[in-house]
């Protein structure tokens, strides 16, 4: 379960007239009638706006290896969904390879230390020397094949420490992959050591089930629509626990599709980066 805490047209199709062409003046005698170019008299075609292009829109699902029957769902949505496994559980393996076998985006979950709550087996510590730390990253790193990315589970004591994650994004960074900052607390120095790293990242923008009842939801993904309105794009973190959510993403993609918006991979929030 995600450490979570909230931080805070389409136009009138273009009318044209129905374009029936005007029929020439009666003839009388032997008076010739007016040709006509082909295709008068037949109304033209109304064209349809397309809708305009918003900004891009990442859906994250965490805590994927707890609850594999909540996974299916996901794993059968139409769009583009960014699944992030928790790594060492016993469905891990099983949760990674639905997520290969559904052609979704696959991340590491990586438990890190919370200022309150238990983050689960094999959680990096701020107690844990400097050797510890990189053996267990690269650990959870080799457990998952085919991710593109890591996020943090929970971390609110752990990504404040630089030390810790300026280990960790390391590893990160070595390994070629994406880091994305859940931002489980304000005075994260993940960006900060991302930054000095040169690793690619990004932070989260909205919970989308910090209550898990359907005008929640429905306000968090609107703070997130207005975030990717506000920066060109958006990250919206939700839970694959969350029944809530499952049942109300697809109308919530199809309404935001209409209104112009792009849903990507999180890779594709990175300049070079692909579905």
């Amino acid at each position: 379960m995600g450490e979570t805490t909230a931080f805070f047209l389409k136009p009138p199709a273009a009318k044209f007239p129905g374009g029936a062409g005007e029929k020439p003046p009666a003839t009388t005698g032997h008076a010739r009638p007016v040709p006509q170019a082909p295709g008068a008299g037949q109304a033209r075609p109304v064209e349809t706006a397309l809708p305009p292009r918003r900004g891009k829109i990442a859906l994250i699902l965490d805590d994927a290896g707890y609850n594999n029957a909540g996974l299916q769902s996901f794993v059968e949505f139409p769009g583009k969904l960014t699944i992030s496994v928790l790594p060492g559980l016993p469905g891990s393996a099983a949760a990674a390879d639905m997520i290969r076998k559904s052609k979704k985006q696959m991340m590491l979950h990586l438990p890190l230390e919370p200022q309150h709550g238990d983050p689960g087996p094999g959680a990096i510590l701020t107690s844990m020397n400097d050797s510890e730390i990189l053996r267990l990253t690269r650990q959870h790193i080799d457990s998952l094949s085919g991710i593109a990315g890591v996020n943090n589970h929970m971390g609110s004591r752990a990504t404040e420490d630089a030390r810790v994650m300026r280990l960790v994004l390391g590893v990160v960074k070595e390994r070629g992959l994406y880091f994305i900052d859940s931002r489980t607390t304000a005075h994260s120095q993940g960006p900060r050591a991302a930054e000095l790293a040169g690793l690619r990242c990004r932070e989260r923008s909205v919970f989308l089930d910090n209550e898990q009842d359907r005008d929640s939801i429905k306000n968090y993904f609107e703070a997130g629509k207005k975030a990717a309105d506000r920066q060109g794009w958006a990250i919206m973190i939700g839970h694959v626990w969350c029944a809530e959510l499952a049942e109300l993403l697809p109308e919530l993609y199809a309404t935001a599709r209409a209104e112009g918006y792009e849903f990507v991979f999180v890779s594709e929030l990175f300049a070079g980066g692909r579905g």
